[in-house]
């Protein structure tokens, strides 16, 4: 692929933002633009400039790629190698064994005449993301019958100072109007820890938008408003994205991971256990995995730290 692509820096003016994710010459992103795939780490304001003809101008650059490089008769060969090097190893072929071979392998002189440099360092970046968020989806779950029920207690309770107590009109629940209660909702709908402050001048700025829906429609639906579905998605988001912290400390955890579907797996704990059948289950189904690449992969995510090196 050529090191230039005028399209891609007159849609990205400044790249290295996404260094956590992509390489500084946005190979990787051009290749997911290739297939077909808009990046989930891309901002915003990034996807709204993404338009249907910078799209188009994008792809059209994909016809003068392919100058440089590895040809295809080598790529063959170098597979081969590989393959020959890897294979016969009782773990399966992983994102190390990709690095230890194109960084210790196959020559520096031949390797730096083909590969942009840091591009490997790049695309293990780019891989960590990835299967960082296969682990959190497999591993997920949510009730959302509990998520509605306490933006729907705290839709109610921004509408009173805290110390009061109310019961919720939605939920028919009793509801204790407290700084604490603010704080807990409002991290979970933000992605934050929050002050004292933080929480009340949170809690009135959702008042003000929720008195303005009440005002102009008192017979609609409230779960089917613009403030209720931000709230709910905001706050699954965050889950989801916290999903694995409760884990990462926890040495049983990934011992579980390790003994799934050996005898020494049924001395974990039960919840545990459910937690661990459920992310097993899930990387199989949602992403295509073996039991032993799923088993080896949580691993790799747990092993590596990739939830701290996103965070």
């Amino acid at each position: 692929m050529n090191i230039q692509c005028k399209p891609l820096e007159e849609w990205i003016k400044n790249i290295s933002k996404y260094k956590k994710y992509c390489d500084e010459y946005g190979l990787l992103l051009r290749m997911e633009i290739y297939s077909g795939i808009i990046p989930n780490w891309l901002s915003e304001e990034d996807k709204k400039q993404f338009t249907a003809r910078m799209r188009r101008k994008l792809i059209a650059g994909a016809e003068n790629e392919g100058d440089c490089g590895f040809s295809g008769r080598e790529s063959i060969r170098l597979l081969g190698e590989f393959f020959s090097l890897y294979n016969s190893k009782p773990a399966l072929i992983n994102m190390n064994n990709i690095v230890d071979y194109f960084k210790h392998k196959i020559g520096s002189e031949r390797r730096d005449k083909n590969i942009p440099k840091n591009f490997i360092n790049s695309l293990v970046d780019w891989y960590d993301y990835l299967i960082l968020g296969e682990v959190k989806e497999a591993l997920y779950f949510y009730n959302k019958k509990q998520i509605q029920e306490d933006i729907l207690n705290y839709l109610c309770a921004v509408n009173y100072d805290p110390g009061n107590k109310t019961v919720c009109k939605y939920t028919g629940k009793k509801v204790e109007v407290t700084i604490d209660f603010f704080k807990l909702i409002g991290s979970y709908v933000s992605g934050r820890q929050m002050s004292d402050s933080d929480a009340l001048k949170s809690a009135e700025d959702i008042q003000q938008k929720y008195i303005k829906i009440i005002a102009q429609d008192p017979s609609r639906d409230i779960t089917e408003t613009e403030l209720y579905q931000e709230l709910f998605q905001s706050y699954v988001k965050n889950l989801k994205e916290k999903v694995l912290q409760p884990f990462i400390e926890n040495k049983n955890f990934r011992e579980a991971v390790k003994f799934f579907g050996a005898a020494e797996f049924r001395t974990f704990d039960t919840r545990l256990k459910e937690h661990v059948q459920r992310l097993i289950k899930n990387l199989i189904a949602k992403s295509g995995y073996t039991e032993q690449g799923a088993k080896e992969i949580c691993l790799y995510v747990l092993d590596k730290g990739l939830a701290e090196k996103f965070s």
